[in-house]
């Protein structure tokens, strides 16, 4: 019992590191493009933080360079290669591009191999 419980300790432990260190990657990307983007339309560096789908957030071409430097810091400093517009991605009932947190959570999901 012991033995289980601390399996599934370190396997929760290393699911909120992995979230963490996506998050950290996420938000680097969003310092990125709030570089280039006027004050009043900035990314904020929240899980809540609507990317794609609202009013306030990355038109069509700003969502493309948004992915594309995600994919980009994920395998410069993951070493993983991933594609983020595939079909399980445009598959999906929520989309992975509603909020950061859907991003993040979907980014896992595919680092883990779901």
């Amino acid at each position: 019992m012991f033995i289980l419980r601390k399996i599934n300790r370190k396997n929760s432990d290393d699911k909120v590191n992995k979230k963490e260190t996506i998050t950290k990657l996420v938000f680097d990307v969003i310092d990125e493009i709030n570089k280039d983007l006027p004050q009043n339309h900035r990314l904020e560096k929240s899980s809540n933080c609507v990317i794609y789908g609202s009013q306030n957030s990355l038109d069509s071409l700003e969502l493309v360079d948004f992915v594309v430097l995600v994919e980009q810091k994920i395998e410069d400093k993951l070493g993983n290669t991933i594609s983020l517009t595939d079909d399980k991605a445009m598959s999906q009932k929520i989309s992975p591009f509603r909020t950061i947190g859907t991003l993040v959570d979907y980014i896992i999901n595919l680092l883990e191999g779901n």
